[in-house]
């Protein structure tokens, strides 16, 4: 029989923890290493209840100091002053397995580094990413979720452990949005005990049987990527280190992932040109408006899934014909439509107009009896055709079969397209009819011959332009995504940045080439208000200001006391001054820039100066000219397309104004334009007319 004495002095000056307690819980005796293993006073461990501590073999602990421990317990049965008792010994193993954890660490974070920079196929990755994050740590399923920005929800990219085929009913459960909660906070969404959460409910145990959760969000310069999802079967003690731990692999994943979705972005943007490229060659030779309808579905992938027609708008008659459907094996019961409804909405407004099934909507009347395909659309989508004389020529109507929405690229593309095939469809169109009309029409088809012809040598020239400032991003991405398969990892950060700006710039490039495309198709849409240049300047500014602020540069405005009341378009005049602003923040090293309104009495007038490179005097007669750009960008390597200031020109035009540019290299640029004032700003008729004349 073991005597307390005995025992006390044997035990007391020992490295391993030792304590004794009754049958129900209740301390009798601890040493001092036990109370330092545990985290707490020697004094209060005694006579203290700690039914808990024998129920564990190996178990992490978060001490009342904030440390953290590895506890390895042996429980032994004793007799103690007389009465059977249990004697604990605890072991210190925190060392050994901060060893393995971090060694376990190290080994995930290499696998992921070397697929980053491999050729892996992205599901492959995305599976081994689950895998390797669910056994670093420990957990009984790991769900790596990504991100859809376009339906704002979150979609399993790849799962591990027995608990994979959890994450459909994650996403039906109403108390739980995993990705989207640890998103919206941008931290790990940490759930020790479920059952103690505010997410717990009876339904919800039944539905998942897990009891711990720790969600870590992807996220990668301030954008979405998606989540790493650790389910556990019993609670969990998450300790800072584990915190940290996870934290790390998250930023390691967000970065391949990034890497993945720029790859994926920048592939498809190529895809989506040259798909354009090879359709714009082939509705130039289709001669019949159904021809183009095949090349316009199986451009935007629909080819399977959707219905298609054209409908031309008759100017002497008030109907439409039905120039072309697709399927073209659909039987169609009337081949002229009134025009009236949808059709005369699209053809009134020369806007898309998206709507679900045409029988629930009121516009809809009389197409559900075109054909019972029309009757069975589930969305459907109709967008007006524009010559470039900017008249509607007809409609284009596309219905989705299956039960969803259009997305942001189908749309997008099936507008591009739109743009190309107009004056394709326009010439099929007349084809069709020139037997019918070869005698009345001659000088009428030479003269829309002529222009059809010059419209294919501008949008050849067009894109003979884009193509040629295109190369310059793609090839750097190019460069840049060879070099980032074969660096170091500590190169990676750098090399996708560069992926990233050349893919903005790329972005850009396209942005202004199509508003600049669009401009002239748009403007007689446009509503023209009354608007004060005060106003429009004050808002540019406002936006440009952070910029000049962060290249260190003074923005200073001086504008009219009084209103400066034009007829125009403020989003277009908002475009004008934000470009001019743009360029003069982008060509400024030091100094600043001062934007000034005015009038003379006929016409408001707008300056803007900057204290930049300057410009030669022979490249100013240049500068409003598509694509051009001067000596110093190349110089200063300063990026950009060439597209800003023709887009300005454009814009002062249709507001029947005029624009200056006088500088002088290494002292600055000032840019005047006059616009022409609203003669009667108060009276009510003046909004109805159409811009003033420029001065002369």
């Amino acid at each position: 029989m073991v005597e307390q004495t005995d025992f006390a002095q044997l035990v007391a000056t020992t490295s391993t923890g030792m304590v004794v307690m009754d049958a129900d819980g209740w301390v009798l005796f601890a040493n001092a290493a036990a109370a330092k293993l545990l985290g707490n006073k020697l004094e209060y461990m005694v006579g203290a209840n700690y039914d808990w501590l024998p129920s564990w073999s190996e178990q992490e602990i978060e001490r009342s100091d904030g440390t953290t421990a590895v506890l390895q317990i042996h429980t032994a049965p004793i007799q103690w002053q007389g009465q059977p008792t249990q004697l604990l010994t605890l072991t210190d193993m925190s060392q050994q397995q901060h060893l393995a954890a971090h060694t376990r660490s190290a080994s995930l974070l290499g696998d992921i580094t070397r697929a980053a920079l491999g050729n892996m196929p992205r599901q492959r990755l995305l599976q081994m990413m689950a895998d390797r994050l669910g056994e670093l740590h420990h957990a009984e399923g790991c769900l790596l979720t990504l991100w859809h920005e376009e339906q704002q929800t979150a979609v399993l990219g790849a799962a591990f452990g027995p608990f994979k085929n959890l994450f459909p009913q994650l996403l039906t459960t109403n108390a739980m949005p995993l990705t989207s909660l640890a998103q919206q906070g941008n931290a790990p969404l940490i759930i020790p005990d479920l059952q103690q959460s505010r997410f717990f409910s009876a339904k919800l145990a039944r539905r998942l049987p897990i009891r711990a959760l720790m969600v870590l969000p992807l996220t990668l310069h301030q954008q979405h990527l998606g989540a790493i999802i650790l389910l556990f079967a019993q609670p969990q003690i998450f300790s800072s280190a584990t915190i940290a731990q996870a934290r790390q692999a998250a930023e390691q994943t967000s970065l391949v992932l990034s890497k993945e979705q720029l790859l994926d972005q920048t592939h498809r943007h190529a895809q989506e040109l040259e798909s354009l490229a090879r359709t714009s060659a082939k509705l130039r030779l289709a001669s019949r408006a159904a021809d183009m309808l095949p090349s316009i579905l199986q451009l935007v992938g629909l080819e399977n899934d959707a219905i298609g027609f054209f409908f031309l708008a008759e100017p002497e008659q008030h109907e439409l014909i039905v120039a072309g459907w697709y399927p073209e094996t659909m039987v169609v019961h009337q081949e002229r439509q009134e025009r009236q409804g949808v059709l005369n909405h699209v053809l009134t407004n020369g806007q898309i107009y998206l709507t679900r099934r045409l029988e629930d909507d009121v516009l809809a009347s009389g197409l559900q009896g075109l054909t019972a395909a029309v009757a069975k659309a589930q969305s459907n989508l109709f967008l007006p055709l524009h010559t470039d004389e900017n008249v509607v020529l007809g409609v284009l109507h596309v219905g989705l079969c299956a039960p969803r929405d259009f997305s942001s690229r189908e749309i997008r593309l099936l507008t591009a397209v739109a743009e190309i095939a107009v004056s394709a469809f326009h010439r099929a169109l007349i084809l069709e009819s020139l037997e019918q009309r070869v005698e009345q029409r001659t000088r009428e088809l030479a003269k829309a011959n002529e222009k059809l012809h010059q419209l294919d040598r501008l949008r050849a020239k067009f894109f003979n332009d884009m193509s040629h400032e295109l190369r310059t991003p793609v090839t750097t991405l190019s460069l840049y995504l060879d070099l980032l398969q074969r660096t170091r990892p500590d190169n990676i950060d750098r090399y996708v940045t560069v992926l990233q700006t050349e893919t903005k710039r790329l972005a850009r490039l396209i942005d202004k080439a199509l508003a600049l495309s669009r401009l002239d198709l748009s403007w007689e849409q446009t509503v023209l208000e009354h608007v004060d240049l005060n106003e429009v300047v004050q808002a540019a500014v406002r936006i440009y200001r952070v910029s000049a602020e962060t290249a260190v540069l003074d923005l200073h405005e001086h504008l009219s006391p009084t209103p400066l009341w034009l007829i125009g378009s403020p989003p277009h005049l908002e475009q004008m001054v934000a470009e001019l602003l743009d360029n003069a923040i982008r060509y400024t090293k030091e100094g600043g820039i001062i934007i000034t309104t005015a009038t003379d009495g006929q016409d408001a007038i707008l300056t803007i100066r900057d204290s930049g490179t300057g410009i030669a005097a022979t490249e100013v007669p240049y500068l409003f000219d598509r694509f051009y750009r001067g000596e110093q960008t190349g110089q200063y390597n300063i990026p950009g397309a060439g597209l800003g200031l023709s887009l300005v020109k454009e814009i002062v035009t249709l507001h029947h104004g005029k624009i200056k540019v006088s500088s002088e290299v290494g002292t600055g640029t000032a840019v005047a334009v006059w616009l022409p004032l609203l003669s009667n700003p108060n009276a009510a008729a003046a909004a109805d007319t159409s811009a003033p004349n420029a001065p002369e």
